[in-house]
Formats: structure tokens, C-alpha cells, sequence
């Protein structure tokens, strides 16, 4: 959010005395944009559980789950500490 109001401040366009902010223009969009990536993500991760059913046995398939929620645990985490540095 931060990011797109420093854009949205950087790409004023003055027209005559009004001011035509893209924001108002662009934000509809982004927001569709953000509902179509997350179902696309939605359908994405359940397309991969289907997927990782036929292929690996339960065990496995639990043991990659755990794996992949310790990976972006540490993402997460590391995403928190970059940004409290900036």
C-alpha cells in the first residue's frame, strides 16, 4: 500500500488548475487485478494437492506440506526483519 501511494504521488498529472490523480483511475484495476491472482493462487494450490495425492504417499505428501510451511515460515520471518530495517 505504502509502495502504490508513493507511485500514485509521483504520477500526479496536472491538467489546468485540476489535478487528475491515476489513482483514481488505476485502483478498480489493481483491485481486479489482486481478486484474479488470488483465485489464480487459489485454484493453483488446490490443483498442486490433487496432483501431489496421485503422485506421492501420504507420508510423503505430509512431509513436503510441513517442509513447504517451514519454508515460507522463514520467509516470513525474513520479509518482517527487511522491512523493520527499512
Amino acid at each position: 500500500m505504502y509502495g502504490w501511494m508513493y507511485v500514485s504521488m509521483c504520477l500526479e498529472i496536472h491538467v489546468g488548475v485540476h489535478t487528475l490523480k491515476l489513482e483514481y483511475y488505476f485502483t478498480p484495476s489493481i483491485a481486479k487485478l489482486n481478486v484474479f491472482l488470488s483465485l489464480q493462487a487459489d485454484h493453483l494450490r488446490q490443483e498442486t494437492l490433487v496432483q501431489m495425492s496421485r503422485i506421492l504417499t501420504i507420508r510423503q505428501a505430509a512431509h513436503g506440506l510441513l517442509t513447504m510451511g517451514g519454508y515460507f515460515h522463514l520467509l516470513r520471518n525474513f520479509r518482517t526483519r527487511l522491512m523493520s530495517k527499512i
